[in-house]
């Protein structure tokens, strides 16, 4: 719902979404949809005169990586260092517990968050969550993710 409240001046690109079988991470449904719903709000709200919007969703054995990247003015390096802290915007508007709310659901996930952005050249949030492979529903709690191979 609040994607459609969003104004669509901006073109979308999907990539990677041809995953062979279903993954599951652990978090609720729920979970998961806020971690994206929140990624899509801040790249759409950053790229005020339109832009491109692009998601790739890819995995391994054992990790899953989300990417979304827009082509909207970027994020000084001052503030990406304090992005994710709760309450902390450069907006007029909201809470600033977006990013904040999102880090946390995926660290509670397994996983990790990183930021790449250089002003005036847009952004790139990629999530990485340990897929579930054991029957307690754990991933692979000892791996590095840094260590396979990422998009």
């Amino acid at each position: 719902e609040l994607l459609k409240e969003r104004r669509l001046d901006y073109d979308v690109r999907l990539g990677g979404l041809d995953l062979e079988e279903a993954v599951v991470v652990d978090g609720d449904e729920g979970e998961v949809q806020q971690v994206v719903t929140n990624l899509l709000i801040n790249a759409i709200d950053a790229m005020e005169r339109g832009g491109t919007l692009s998601c790739r969703l890819t995995s391994n054995e054992r990790w899953i990586w989300l990417t979304v990247e827009d082509t909207g003015p970027g994020i000084p390096k001052d503030v990406v260092a304090r992005m994710f802290n709760p309450f902390f915007t450069t907006r007029a508007t909201g809470t600033g517990l977006g990013l904040s709310i999102t880090y946390g659901l995926v660290t509670e996930m397994g996983g990790h968050i990183t930021v790449e952005s250089q002003v005036g050249q847009g952004t790139r949030f990629t999530i990485t969550v340990p897929l579930q492979h054991d029957p307690d529903n754990r991933g692979p709690q000892d791996d590095d993710p840094e260590k396979d191979e990422s998009p």
